[in-house]
């Protein structure tokens, strides 16, 4: 009884402690990622560093990423991989390397039941930051790379047919209560005090600024409107369950684009700053208490 009992604790510290370093792992690649786009986008050393610190270390990330394994056990590191491939991409993306590109976007395709959802948005995203940043749609972003777009788009398909999830979300979203276990319009006014708080929480880390910059939540969309039309508590409970990591990626990215419009205004980045610094500390304070 004892040799059982002690295979039964072993498992369960392995099925706590492997996601645990797996999950630092990826987000620590991750973070790497995050400070090259930000020198591509920022031109600054200094203030890309300061992101990809910010978004490694922030109490959300470090929260989620010890306390998920317990409620989720293995299941939580395919969350985890949801930020690494998506700011593969975009750092791929941005450096027109079309082969990397299709090769993490397809894989982020299959990480998790939403993450086909979002790599359809952030195609969608691509093709209109494509287009401000050309100030016209460059189709040689299209004609140049139809093997990469055929190969996304099967992806896709796969992903619809192997993870089945994801069109209970999609089409409890497009028409209500077919799935009401999942969400449903009639659940909008449900929870509305845990799901304001969480999103509050969930921007406030980074100093709101993200919302400055729109465009970059696209590909969070469906991730928070599952959130939004669910009675699921889950997707909204703060650090418990590893959700947060479907919204992370995109929130550094409206985080560094905000940044880049108010980066020469040295008294305003340094408010955010000291405003992401006292969030977080006030915010790491309340869990620890």
């Amino acid at each position: 009884m004892t040799i059982v009992n002690l295979a039964q604790s072993n498992r369960e510290i392995v099925e706590l402690l492997v996601p645990i370093i797996v999950g630092y792992m990826s987000l620590f690649i991750s973070s790497i990622f995050v400070y090259r786009i930000g020198k591509i986008i920022l031109r600054r050393d200094s203030i890309s560093l300061i992101s990809a610190i910010i978004f490694l270390l922030n109490p959300s990330t470090i929260f989620c990423l010890l306390y998920s394994p317990k409620n989720y056990g293995f299941a939580s590191v395919g969350y985890y991989f949801v930020p690494l491939l998506y700011l593969m991409s975009y750092y791929y993306y941005l450096k027109k390397d079309w082969k990397k590109f299709t090769a993490f976007t397809v894989a982020l395709t299959l990480t998790s039941p939403l993450s086909y959802l979002i790599a359809i948005t952030f195609i969608v995203y691509l093709l209109i930051r494509n287009r401000i940043d050309e100030k016209s749609l460059s189709w040689s972003l299209l004609r140049e790379n139809k093997i990469s777009l055929v190969l996304i788009l099967v992806s896709l398909i796969i992903g619809v047919l192997v993870i089945p999830q994801t069109l209970q979300h999609f089409s409890s979203l497009l028409i209500a209560s077919i799935y009401p276990q999942y969400t449903s319009l009639n659940y909008i006014y449900d929870n509305v005090y845990f799901k304001l708080t969480y999103w509050f929480i969930l921007f406030g880390v980074f100093s709101f600024l993200p919302i400055f910059s729109p465009l970059e939540l696209i590909p969070a969309l469906p991730y928070l409107l599952v959130g939004l039309f669910s009675s699921y508590i889950p997707y909204y409970s703060y650090g418990y369950y590893p959700y947060y990591f479907l919204a992370l990626p995109m929130l550094i990215m409206g985080f560094i684009r905000t940044i880049n419009l108010i980066k020469d205004d040295k008294r305003t980045m340094l408010i955010s700053y000291v405003f992401i610094f006292l969030f977080n500390v006030a915010l790491l304070y309340v869990i620890l208490e």
